[in-house]
């Protein structure tokens, strides 16, 4: 429930007209069913309507994605949120995870609720894997339904993953989709991908394809009807230079064409310098030039445009990391140079300071400054996070962060008490404090939850 499960669960959930929800949690595993399944097979209800990191939104990818690629058929947060990122609400749900002889089998299906009407909508994910030849290991995967939509909607996919006794690995991936709310022709989607680190060196190179009309209703694509080239080389020094140092070097270059239009991107970025200290220091030095090509203008803030057209620029930085003073953690990234039509310098403090045992805080203060012939802006943002364990079971980790670009302050406090192990509950705040057109602070309804996780093991 709170990322990838590795023992199967059972979860309920009642909504409060508070907006708490209570989602008690048991779990249970079992050797084998019979003949056809072997090896333990685990069978669960899932309820993955709130997480409280957002980083968990791809959770369950190592049961139902694909590793390296840059389409995943099936994310957490396709069906367990709706367009404004608000939770969904569960029906029922089902997670099953096991052996079927040599395949490795992982089925999902999700009953929930139309956001604006009491019709259930249903999806379903299913993969299959298994390790052919030694070396090479072939997957399946296919998906169905739209929560967004509620129209007809499928994804099917096949990889290959090789990895031999030598260095080099490699993959390969192919996906389509058949979705009734597109109106395009080019559902495909596949990549290449290889691998080769060696002593000193370690080359990375990749391709993938994207038609304009792939979508993976319940997955996820960075950008669709795109070709994009990354090739990345990274050289480390064998010997440790005097002082106990170790030095890199790395050079990256990426390609990103549109299929039907001459938009582009790209960018080839030299790493002069990448020194670890045995004191915690770290250098980081960087020099980059970049293309944009725009067949379509867009704003960079409210009213100020960037015109459609072709842009070259080149950008250098400067990041520095310390842990010489006790207990603090302290970080400054640099960056400046060019910017599309105009400039931009960017700054970045971070620190991190472990006062206790029970008490670890952590700040961070980011400011870009623009400035283009149409107008300059500063933007600013401000990060304050926190992890308390004052009684042992206990933890309150707080989180405030502000920018002014739409002048919004957000709070998060998430209260964990473990009761026992395996037995967990959490309490969830949220709250946003907006500045409205009287230039007066509003804050929305807050948001709370109420989660338990209970969990049981039977041999």
């Amino acid at each position: 429930m709170f990322g990838t499960r590795r023992q199967a669960q059972f979860a309920t959930g009642v909504t409060l007209a508070i907006g708490m929800a209570l989602v008690p949690c048991a779990t249970w595993a079992a050797e084998s069913f019979d003949d056809v399944l072997s090896g333990p097979f685990e069978a669960s209800t899932f309820d993955p309507r709130y997480h409280d990191d957002p980083g968990e939104w791809l959770g369950d990818l190592g049961l139902f994605g694909i590793p390296g690629s840059g389409a995943q058929p099936f994310t957490t947060g396709a069906v367990g949120l709706n367009r404004a990122w608000d939770p969904r609400d569960m029906a029922a749900g089902v997670k099953l995870e096991g052996q079927a002889g040599e395949w490795t089998v992982n089925v999902l299906g999700v009953q929930e609720q139309d956001d604006s009407s009491t019709d259930l909508r249903n999806s379903f994910v299913a993969r299959i894997t298994r390790q052919v030849f030694d070396d090479y290991r072939l997957g399946f995967i296919v998906t169905s339904g739209d929560p967004e939509t509620g129209e007809a909607a499928r994804t099917v996919g096949m990889d290959v993953n090789y990895r031999g006794e030598g260095p080099l690995s490699g993959q390969a991936w192919v996906q389509r989709t058949d979705n009734a709310a597109s109106g395009g022709t080019d559902d495909r989607a596949w990549g290449l991908r290889l691998h080769y680190p060696d002593g000193p060196h370690e080359l990375d190179a990749r391709y993938e394809y994207y038609g304009d009309d792939f979508d993976p209703a319940l997955g996820s694509v960075s950008r669709p009807g795109i070709q994009d080239a990354r090739l990345q080389y990274r050289f480390a020094h064998d010997r440790e230079n005097p002082g106990g140092w170790t030095l890199a070097h790395a050079l990256s270059a990426s390609d990103t064409q549109a299929i039907d239009s001459d938009e582009a991107s790209g960018q080839l970025r030299l790493s002069l310098l990448d020194a670890r200290g045995p004191s915690g220091d770290g250098w980081q030095g960087f020099v980059s030039t970049h293309r944009e090509v725009l067949v379509h203008g867009y704003d960079l803030v409210d009213r100020l445009p960037v015109a459609p057209g072709e842009y070259q620029y080149q950008r250098y930085g400067l990041d520095y990391s310390t842990r010489r003073l006790e207990d603090w953690t302290l970080g400054l990234q640099i960056a400046a140079g060019d910017y599309l039509e105009g400039r931009r310098d960017d700054l970045k403090l971070r620190g991190e300071w472990r006062a206790a045992d029970w008490l670890r805080l952590n700040a961070e203060y980011a400011v870009s400054e623009h400035q283009q012939p149409t107008g300059d802006f500063t933007a600013r943002t401000l990060s304050l996070t926190s992890e308390l364990t004052l009684v042992p079971g206990w933890s309150l980790a707080p989180l405030v962060q502000f920018n002014n670009i739409n002048e919004q302050l957000g709070l998060n406090a998430r209260l964990h008490w473990r009761t026992a192990p395996g037995q967990d509950l959490f309490l969830v705040w949220n709250r946003t404090v907006l500045r409205n057109l009287e230039d007066r602070l509003v804050a929305p309804l807050q948001d709370s939850v109420l989660r338990g996780i209970w969990k049981l093991r039977f041999e």
